[in-house]
């Protein structure tokens, strides 16, 4: 009789002490894992440096008014880099005349793109981290 008693009094205060940790689940912040921004120029710039013939791919991300692309380059082409480079930012300056606009052919800069533009799409990234990683993206091109 008092080993089921025991018995009951374990199993309720189990229970009990197992529901009470739901409080401790930690809400989402305001800056975590929310949609950053919206890629639509970004789209249409990628569009304008892919109808170049030299260009065979481009990565490329937008955060407020900059636009930051990177073309890959067919491997003969690349004898031609500065002339790609330069064509590239006048087709999309040309278009987006109010963006600060970057153009890189940087390989390093094209992989870090790629794991960005995957970020963005699978909403891993928060603005803060987005500015912040862009800011030494920007800091790479320059030299």
């Amino acid at each position: 009789m008092y080993k089921k008693l025991i018995f009951v009094w374990m199993m309720c205060l189990l229970i009990l002490t197992a529901c009470g940790g739901a409080e401790n689940i930690k809400s989402l912040s305001d800056d975590e894992i929310i949609p950053v921004v919206s890629q639509s120029d970004m789209t249409k710039a990628k569009e304008l440096v892919l109808q170049m013939e030299e260009v065979i791919d481009v990565r490329g991300i937008q955060y407020e008014h900059l636009l930051f692309l990177d073309p890959k380059v067919k491997q003969f082409d690349r004898l031609k880099l500065e002339h790609i480079r330069q064509e590239a930012f006048k087709r999309v300056k040309d278009e987006f005349p109010e963006s600060k606009v970057h153009v890189t052919t940087d390989q390093k800069i094209y992989m870090e793109l790629e794991k960005l533009e995957q970020q963005l799409a699978d909403e891993k990234i928060n603005a803060k981290d987005l500015k912040k990683k862009l800011e030494k993206l920007e800091e790479d091109m320059k030299g």
